[in-house]
């Protein structure tokens, strides 16, 4: 069983991955029809044609149908094409967008990515992007769910050490929502796999210099996994899950003995919102370790309402 979907997230669809129009772009089947019919569809079209066609005695009806058949596997494959360099392009402008803060105008790049492009690493990269904007609104259901749907969408094609990467970032994630879920027993299971994925040095193995097609681009399987968030450095956003999910769990003096010994990764590789959590996180530590309140009072100020929704959700899961 996966580690990510061992409980339902959310009850009915997500609603980051419904367009404005009402479709919903999780499926593959509509790019898989835009793919496959034409170059499957284009050959089946020649043959068929040119059996009819020799069987009817009409060479009109052999040739056309084997025009038909080639301009259909032709611009079925450019079409393909087209769409996959179009999406890079998409999810590059909405990651930008999202580091911004402008998740509005985010999604529908994402929306358009999935509901044209077949190729699971877009995909992947759509719906970590959409994870990341409702994580960044506050709605800590979708993005626990979505980046379910991130980690299962890995390429399996992809490099080991590429794939190690992504999967460690979006475990991380997802870590972090689900203790603002107050889900802290699955917070703890999936920052442990978290962990078990990031190598304390950098590998380079046999089977990642065969696969590793990273500098391809967006051609490249590997592409979207480097490119997550990039510049992200994936040890400091482990740590920063691993403090909180330590903290929530009691084990306040590991929470804050990491924090320190990772201080510098987390100076620089945290995200302001994740840096006020973390302030927060270190108050309550501190509090808990010396018997004193959790939180003193009017403390709540200094932190912004992202992370005081993230605290909330402690305070759930601390009473379930």
């Amino acid at each position: 069983m996966s580690l990510v979907h061992t409980f339902p997230t959310l009850a009915g669809p997500n609603r980051y991955l419904v367009t404005r129009s009402g479709s919903n772009v999780r499926s593959r089947v509509v790019p898989a029809l835009v793919l496959l019919g034409g170059v499957l569809g284009g050959p089946f079209v020649g043959i068929v044609g040119s059996i009819l066609g020799a069987a009817l005695e009409l060479d009109a009806l052999t040739a056309l149908s084997l025009l038909l058949g080639f301009f259909a596997f032709l611009g079925s494959t450019v079409l393909a094409w087209v769409f996959l360099l179009k999406g890079s392009n998409d999810l590059k402008a909405a990651s930008e967008l999202w580091l911004r803060g402008n998740t509005s105008d985010a999604l529908p790049l994402c929306h358009r990515t999935l509901g044209r492009v077949f190729r699971a690493d877009l995909r992947m990269r759509a719906f970590y992007i959409l994870g990341l904007c409702a994580e960044a609104n506050g709605d800590f259901a979708e993005a626990a769910d979505l980046f379910s749907i991130a980690y299962e969408s890995v390429p399996a094609m992809a490099a080991p050490k590429w794939k190690r990467h992504g999967q460690c970032m979006i475990l991380s994630h997802r870590a972090v929502a689900l203790v603002a879920l107050g889900r802290l027993d699955e917070a703890d299971m999936i920052v442990r796999s978290a962990s078990s994925l990031f190598p304390p040095v950098a590998t380079n193995g046999i089977v990642d210099v065969l696969t590793d097609d990273a500098g391809f681009g967006a051609v490249g399987v590997s592409t979207a996994l480097r490119d997550l968030e990039p510049g992200r450095d994936p040890r400091a956003l482990l740590t920063f899950a691993s403090v909180v999910v330590l903290s929530v769990r009691g084990m306040v003096r590991e929470a804050l003995e990491l924090a320190a010994r990772e201080q510098y990764a987390l100076a620089a590789g945290l995200l302001p919102r994740e840096k006020a959590l973390l302030a927060a996180v270190d108050a309550r530590s501190r509090g808990l370790l010396m018997g004193g309140p959790m939180r003193s009072p009017g403390a709540a100020v200094a932190y912004d309402a992202w992370a005081e929704r993230v605290l909330d959700g402690l305070s759930r899961g601390q009473n379930v």
